[in-house]
């Protein structure tokens, strides 16, 4: 009896130390962008908490953060389609967005211009209404996007949740860096 206890207790920690191996290759594969250069704690725990996109539907599960009196930065990912909000190089949350901005490095910053709808022309020509807006650089606003898949230049689209979050809650002056 005893020896079959020592064969189940050495096939026990066996199976442990499989799974460990298994949960640190995941975690070394698995990494957030190095240009956010923040912990792997705080990517990870709002990586888990990412819903796939939805118009209707936040990005996050979860409440909102509450973003006035810290200091942000934004980083947009458009390959990825994610922008991470950022506080003192740690993730404060992450938005689905659909970056269509020219390709390469820009750094903007979020205007005071904001308003509750815009109009735009899509690439077929068609005019297209969007809601919940604020600019961004010069030329760009961040935007509800108003059906899935419609494009519109010079915009960064996120879902009608976390357009109004940001219309009402990002101040003025904070670094979008595209990457």
């Amino acid at each position: 009896m005893n020896r079959e206890i020592k064969q189940m207790l050495k096939f026990s920690i066996s199976i442990v130390l499989i799974e460990l191996v298994f949960v640190n290759l995941g975690g070394i594969v698995n990494q957030p962008p190095a240009e956010l250069k923040t912990s792997y704690a705080s990517w990870r725990v709002h990586t888990n908490r990412l819903r796939a996109i939805q118009i209707d539907q936040s990005s996050e599960k979860g409440a909102y953060p509450k973003l006035s009196g810290r200091h942000l930065t934004m980083a947009a990912f458009p390959k990825q389609n994610k922008i991470y909000i950022l506080n003192n190089k740690k993730v404060v949350y992450i938005l689905n967005a659909r970056i269509n901005l020219a390709a390469g490095q820009h750094q903007l910053l979020v205007g005071d211009l904001r308003g509750p709808s815009i109009f735009h022309y899509d690439t077929d020509g068609k005019d297209i209404k969007s809601i919940n807006w604020l600019s961004v650089g010069q030329n760009a606003d961040i935007e509800a996007e108003p059906k899935l898949g419609n494009h519109v230049d010079d915009t960064i689209q996120v879902s009608k949740k976390d357009a109004i979050w940001l219309y009402n809650n990002l101040p003025k002056d904070v670094q979008l860096r595209i990457y």
